[in-house]
């Protein structure tokens, strides 16, 4: 049977006639479409969540960028951000639920939906990057800081170099309009200058790391949105 044929007597058949399955037929592909990128939708929100609690503690901050540690190789930083009190160097967890830790544990706990799941503790990745910080920029005060995203709790307890966006912007609070000094401000222009961007085929492998399935999902869903605008595109100029 030829398409337009079908498409003719389907016509029929719906109420509302070939408004309803041309409007009907797109919204569905839309919907599937949604559903397949949930994923990535959720990690694109949780990494904007991410960038406006960071963005509480102050504009001047850098993300994704390799600085020398002074042994031959680079440390990798997820995010520093320039403060009033100093520098802050970030490692970021994005995972959520109850997370059961220790500064002394090497593996940490997280709980979700409960199932139990084990991770490294991140601490000493974000002391290696701050302490890289400290070897280029001597005397200036750097701190180092976990930030886990929304949605984690720590039940038992948490490092106190831990830090979750409520304490994020309790401090922010706390600092209320108090400026950065002059010669911190002077010692970070210094560090933009020295940081390397990381490169954008080592940045893809690290977000792609274990996700093949969802880069397959995400992948149908955007043709189902394409489909579904040259469907439109189709009948409306029909």
């Amino acid at each position: 049977m030829p398409i337009e044929q079908f498409l003719h007597r389907l016509e029929s058949a719906l109420p509302g006639g070939a408004a309803t399955l041309t409007w009907g037929a797109a919204a569905l592909l839309v919907l599937f479409a949604l559903w397949l990128l949930r994923l990535q939708l959720s990690r694109w929100l949780a990494e904007r969540r991410i960038r406006l609690t960071l963005g509480c503690l102050g504009r001047r901050r850098i993300h994704d960028v390799m600085l020398d540690d002074g042994m031959d190789s680079l440390a990798f930083i997820d995010h520093a951000v320039l403060t009033p009190d100093g520098i802050f160097v970030f490692g970021i967890q994005r995972t959520h639920g109850v997370i059961f830790a220790g500064e002394g544990m090497d593996q940490w706990a997280n709980v979700i939906d409960a199932r139990s799941y084990k991770f490294p503790n991140p601490l000493p990745a974000a002391e290696t990057a701050a302490q890289a910080v400290r070897l280029q920029l001597p005397g200036a005060p750097v701190q180092a800081r976990v930030l886990f995203a929304h949605g984690s709790r720590f039940p038992k307890g948490k490092p106190e170099a831990v830090w979750l966006p409520a304490d994020v912007r309790a401090l922010k609070q706390a600092w209320g309009k108090r400026p950065v000094p002059e010669a911190l401000g002077e010692a970070w222009e210094s560090l933009v200058r020295r940081v390397r961007k990381v490169p954008p085929a080592y940045a893809r492998e690290l977000a792609v790391i274990g996700r093949l399935p969802g880069r397959r999902r995400a992948l149908l869903g955007m043709l189902l949105l394409l489909a579904a605008a040259a469907w439109l595109g189709w009948r409306l100029s029909a």
